[in-house]
């Protein structure tokens, strides 16, 4: 029980920093670190979404209340790294392609909904696409984007 209140407070720590970061894209202060902002919000997902598995290798049962913070921490950190992928993508100019962090992040978000499914159930999972699905728009775009752009680099492809 203690290391899943740790993991927890971990998270939600990790998801105030994740705050920290868009709040710092929105106000223009993070334009030169974009690079590390995208490894640390990865980074982080990829952390959440090992946590999941070894809670769930482990069988630890969850409490009512921890299993309530655990879902409005995971709410909020994929809505966070949805929007900092948003604002990225949106303040791209027309002529350079998005970061290949941006495919990498969204790639990464696609897999933590998978994740929740997997090791918490279809339900919580239902329940968190509903809260994840404003930003499937941008998730397809960052994925998409970095598909296209692959292709580009390709010799003798035309699209």
């Amino acid at each position: 029980m203690i290391c899943l209140r740790w993991t927890l407070n971990k998270m939600m720590m990790l998801t105030a920093v994740l705050k920290f970061i868009v709040d710092s894209t929105v106000m223009g202060f993070l334009s030169d670190f974009r690079r590390r902002c995208f490894k640390f919000t990865l980074a982080y997902i990829q952390y959440i979404i090992s946590a999941l598995g070894r809670q769930y290798n482990e069988k630890l049962q969850i409490k009512d209340k921890n299993l309530i913070e655990i879902c409005v921490c995971l709410k909020s950190s994929f809505s966070y790294a949805s929007e900092f992928l948003n604002l990225v993508l949106r303040d791209r100019s027309k002529v350079s392609p998005p970061p290949t962090e941006a495919f990498d992040l969204a790639n990464g978000l696609i897999d933590l909904i998978f994740s929740i499914e997997l090791y918490m159930s279809s339900g919580y999972a239902a329940r968190f696409v509903v809260a994840a699905k404003p930003w499937l728009p941008d998730l397809i775009m960052a994925l998409g984007s970095g598909c296209i752009f692959n292709l580009c680099n390709r010799p003798n492809v035309i699209i």
